[in-house]
C-alpha cells in the first residue's frame, strides 16, 4: 500500500508501563512515541525516566524497526510532570547545548 494512501497510526507507549513492545501492531504503526525522557535540571541533558526498563525495550524496537522500517519511533521528552525544566533550558544557550548533545547521543545510541 502506498504510504501516502495508508492512513496513519500513532501509538503512545508509556515507558512505565508492562506491556512488551513485540506485541504491538506494527504491521499497521506508523509512529511510535516513547514517553518519556525527561530534562535534568542541573545538566540540561535529556535522561531515561525508566533506565531499568529501557535497555531491553530500546533493544526490541531496534528489531521491531528492522522488521517494520516503514514505522518511526520517537523518544517524547516531559510530558505532563516532567516539562518544568524546559523554560530553563531554553534561556541560555550552554544549558541548550546539554540538550541538543543529549540528543545527538540518543540519536546514535539509538538509531531507529
Amino acid at each position: 500500500m502506498n504510504r501516502r494512501t495508508k492512513k496513519d497510526l500513532s501509538v503512545y507507549f508509556a515507558a512505565w508501563g508492562g506491556l512488551d513492545v513485540k506485541h504491538l501492531p506494527w504491521d499497521r504503526i506508523t509512529t511510535l512515541n516513547y514517553a518519556f525522557w525527561q530534562i535534568d535540571p542541573n545538566t540540561f541533558e535529556i535522561t531515561d525516566m525508566t533506565p531499568e526498563r529501557s535497555a531491553e525495550r530500546f533493544k526490541a524496537l531496534a528489531e521491531m524497526n528492522a522488521a517494520y522500517p516503514g514505522a518511526d519511533i520517537m523518544i517524547s521528552v516531559g510530558g505532563w510532570t516532567r516539562s518544568g525544566h524546559f523554560s530553563a533550558m531554553a534561556a541560555a544557550r550552554e544549558n541548550q547545548e546539554g540538550v541538543i548533545t543529549s540528543c545527538v547521543a540518543a540519536l546514535e545510541d539509538y538509531p531507529f
